[in-house]
């Protein structure tokens, strides 16, 4: 399940995506927007973030993690999935840290990462992610599905294009 919940937001590898002109997007191992090499004998920098990290109208080597690589003198790894919150990063970061051994962490934060962490507020929302996520409850991790609004709900309920999508 844990797996489940971290994977199921993260893009398709390889892709080309139009929208603010043609964008060249990929990702590598475990859905990482860029991975450096564990072994190397420079220091290591670990990214990880949001939407903002992952950056999928940004073009390869075009995103702020390359600049750094490029003009610093750090491996660079970054992990970045729309729609995560602070606690499913903190999976990712705990997942990988070990491997990657980074001398230098940068989490990128966003002012959406307060509602992606509780599930109550998110749950509020009308804009949520919809997905069943990880929250932190009374110290432990448990994987809740945040449901629309009461609004969102009667939408749902009275409209027969969006009961024919899907969603409820």
């Amino acid at each position: 399940a844990a797996d489940d919940a971290l994977v199921q937001f993260l893009e398709r590898a390889d892709s080309i995506i139009e929208g603010f002109g043609r964008v060249r997007y990929s990702t590598t191992v475990d859905g990482f927007r860029r991975y450096g090499d564990p072994t190397t004998a420079r220091p290591k920098l670990l990214v990880i973030g949001d939407s903002q990290t992952q950056a999928r109208m940004v073009s390869d080597g075009e995103t702020y993690f390359d600049y750094i690589a490029a003009h610093g003198n750090a491996e660079v790894f970054a992990h970045g999935t729309g729609g995560y919150g602070t606690l499913q990063e903190y999976m990712v970061l705990d997942r990988h840290i070990d491997r990657i051994d980074p001398d230098i962490v940068l989490w990128q934060f966003c002012g959406n990462d307060p509602m992606n962490n509780l599930f109550d507020l998110e749950a509020s929302s009308v804009v949520n992610n919809q997905m069943t996520r990880p929250y932190l409850e009374n110290g432990k991790i448990v994987y809740r599905y945040p449901h629309p609004s009461w609004l969102f709900r009667n939408l749902v309920r009275e409209s027969y294009l969006l009961r024919f999508i899907g969603l409820r």
